[in-house]
């Protein structure tokens, strides 16, 4: 009987008897050579592909590698692997019948697909610098941040690199754009490039650096002319404007750029308008066009100029004429002091009022905890019979509390005492350094009344100089005093250490001089023997970091009451020539230090009042300018929020 006809006796049996048949459909597409394969690629976790054919059905399966499948491959239907992975080359392999009956059924057989990398990018960590930049790439769509993860990209071993497009931005720095690409990495990076380690998934750390310093000044140009043309570097930006019959003003904010070592760039200012000549107040020559060369350190005196931070504006006059020679009205010349012209915002002079037998002395402030005052070094003179100074009598200490009131003597102990380096601490009792038979001590006596001031020093038999004290915040009846001390007399290491007295004991703390305690007493912040400003535990447990350059040379470190910055005073090159001083403030971790005050002249030993409002520093700028014979005067300057707010 024939098979078909033997399928359609049984189909009857089994309706006539209810049975229900499942049939297996026999195909010779599902035969074939079964073999347990494992597929491994190089790199791992590629896609993997292919057709598979089960009881007539065709199908696709993907797995990720690696993987072990049991294949059964005949010539009908050969294994066709697709490997797909990101960053590599899509590939396609065979795996015929022959391969697979040349397998062993009873053992897993390797199988391995080598992948080709399709773009060999390099990943690269940028950072801005210096610290508080912000990088974006390319088309800056995305938030600037710190640093960033880019890629150089290049599509086959051959090819040449791709470059990205930098962007730094600082608010103190010009904006720096440059193109990062294969001659910009480092040498190690180019190194392993050439190598053949293009795969390499490394990330590189690239610092991409602004390296020009920023300055926003206000220009300022007032004539009784209206639309006088204002063009910078040959670039026209604005002209006067006003209304009639009042004088006609020009404002423009310039950005003035310079390197750490150079000074500011210079630039060109013109200004002109037709049917009218202009005077040069400094030379009188008469001109269509005046042109000034004009920077932010040496404003000249025939426009206006308002440095936007930290200065108030320096009002100058500008003339002008039509050419009928009619002078046209000149602005009034209305040059502020030296000291205002050049001193911060907020920044006003906070002098004593002192006789003519008196003078501030050079040295270091403090503020008195309880009232507030500043206290200082005072020189007192007296006059012969003929009214002339016969010289220094003794040198006292003085506080002042508020403006246009007299000093408030709190120590004259006579010539011998030489009392410099005031210090008060909270109990109210008063520190300094002072001389007596010819050994210098630290002493100490009550704020206010005539008791005769105490030795303090310990284990100074007239071998040492002691100086700078600072008294830790805490228990009063036991203080913890920290000094600086030199050898008393010349000698070949006469190198300042800290020392620091607790409970009747003497510990050294290390080289350096001018401890500043922290807010809590932990922490005492100091000038190393390379002139850096540093920070150590009081308690000596760790060794000192350095938060500043050398470049720096500081001096007088004291702390913000929130215990987050470190104010001092640098000392640096004037521009044209020698050296200033200057009252910067830098972070805990070193990582950022900015100007405060800012000129050519000496401002020195800051110190801030106690609820930290306020910064009190020395300074001899204006001092001819102002009238006052003085050669130094205090200065009070208010602090921003970030410096005295938790």
């Amino acid at each position: 009987m024939c098979p078909t006809r033997l399928f359609g006796v049984l189909f009857q049996l089994c309706a006539l008897f209810g049975v229900s048949v499942v049939v297996l459909i026999y195909s010779p597409l599902s035969l074939g050579v079964d073999r347990k394969l494992s597929v491994q690629t190089e790199p791992t976790g590629a896609m993997v592909t292919w057709e598979v054919t089960k009881r007539g059905q065709v199908s696709l399966e993907s797995r990720q590698t690696p993987f072990i499948e049991e294949f059964a491959v005949n010539e009908k239907n050969p294994l066709v692997l697709a490997v797909e992975k990101e960053g590599y080359f899509s590939i396609s392999t065979n795996f015929s019948e022959a391969e697979a009956k040349a397998l062993p059924r009873t053992q897993v057989s390797p199988f391995r697909i080598p992948l080709q990398r399709s773009d060999y990018s390099v990943t690269l960590q940028v950072t801005g610098m210096p610290p508080g930049a912000k990088v974006e790439v390319d088309d800056g769509k995305a938030e600037p941040v710190a640093s960033r993860v880019v890629r150089l990209r290049r599509k086959s071993p051959d090819a040449p690199f791709s470059a990205v497009r930098i962007r730094v931005a600082h608010p103190d720095y010009a904006v720096l754009e440059r193109t990062v690409g294969l001659e910009d990495l480092p040498a190690e990076i180019r190194k392993e490039l050439d190598s053949g380690s293009a795969t390499s998934t490394k990330v590189w750390d690239v610092a991409v650096s602004a390296t020009e310093i920023r300055r926003a000044t206000r220009l300022i140009v007032e004539t009784d002319a209206k639309d006088v043309s204002v063009s910078i570097d040959g670039e026209l930006v604005g002209a006067t404007s006003g209304g009639e019959g009042s004088r006609f003003r020009f404002e423009k904010d310039v950005e003035f750029t310079r390197t750490p070592d150079s000074e500011f760039s210079l630039k060109r200012l013109e200004l002109a308008k037709q049917d009218y000549e202009f005077e040069d107040p400094s030379t009188s020559v008469k001109a269509e066009r005046l042109v000034f060369m004009i920077s932010p350190e040496v404003p000249r005196t025939n426009f206006l100029v308002n440095r936007i931070s930290p200065a108030p504006f320096v009002k100058v006059p500008v003339k002008c004429w039509d050419l009928q020679g009619r002078e046209l009205h000149v602005a009034t010349n209305e040059l502020l002091s030296l000291v205002q012209a050049t001193a911060p915002r907020g920044a006003t002079e906070f002098a004593p009022r002192l006789d003519a037998q008196a003078s501030l002395m050079f040295g270091r402030l403090c503020t008195d905890p309880d009232d507030g005052g500043v206290v200082y070094a005072l020189a007192l003179h007296h006059e012969n019979g003929q009214g002339a100074q016969e010289g220094l009598v003794e040198a006292a200490i003085a506080s002042h509390r508020s403006q246009g009131v007299s000093p408030e003597l709190l120590f004259q102990g006579g010539q011998e005492y030489q009392a410099t380096d005031p210090f008060v601490a909270k109990d109210g009792r008063l520190y300094f350094s002072g001389v007596r038979d010819g050994v210098r001590y630290i002493m100490v006596k009550p704020t206010r009344g005539v008791a005769v001031p105490e030795h303090f020093s310990l284990n100074n038999q007239g071998n040492y100089a002691d100086s700078q004290p600072a008294v830790a915040p805490g228990d009063s009846r036991q203080p913890i005093i920290a000094f600086t001390r030199r050898p008393a007399q010349l000698v070949a290491d006469n190198t300042p250490k800290i020392w620091v007295a607790e409970e009747g004991r003497l510990r050294p703390l290390g080289i350096g001089h001018s401890p500043a305690w922290d807010p809590k007493g932990l922490s005492i912040a100091f000038v190393d023997g390379f002139g850096r400003i540093a920070v150590r535990p009081g308690n000596g447990s760790l060794d000192p970091k350095p938060l500043t350059d050398r470049k720096d040379s500081a001096s007088a470190p004291v702390w913000t009451s929130n215990g987050r910055f470190i104010v001092f005073a640098a000392r640096r090159h004037r521009a044209g020539g020698g050296l200033r001083s200057d009252i910067a403030v830098v972070t805990l971790d070193g990582s950022s230090t900015k100007n405060l005050v800012e000129n050519n002249s000496f401002n020195a030993f800051p110190t801030i009042s106690p609820e930290g409002r306020y910064l009190y520093y020395i300074s001899n700028a204006g001092a001819a300018r102002s009238g006052q014979t003085d050669s130094v005067r205090i200065i009070r300057m208010d602090l921003e929020p970030q410096y005295h707010e938790d």
